[in-house]
């Protein structure tokens, strides 16, 4: 089996993830700062949040990109 890596792919879908992932964090936010304390709130730590919502769309996006991959 083949697969080609497809930047054209990777990039909106970078994007994508990375917005879904910063909503989901957003949605939790109440529940994370319940079970882990105020620290966990990323109002805190807005430069923390936001690297590891990108970080988060990056592996969806590479996911999403391998198997677009292995498809076409």
């Amino acid at each position: 089996m083949h697969w080609t890596w497809h930047w054209v792919v990777f990039v909106p879908a970078l994007i994508i993830f990375s917005i879904i992932s910063q909503f989901s964090r957003g949605a939790m936010n109440r529940a994370n700062i319940a079970k882990y304390g105020p620290r966990a709130d990323y109002r805190n730590d807005v430069g923390g949040a936001i690297l590891g919502c990108v970080l988060a769309g990056a592996i969806y996006a590479a996911i999403a990109t391998a198997i677009v991959g292995f498809i076409f």
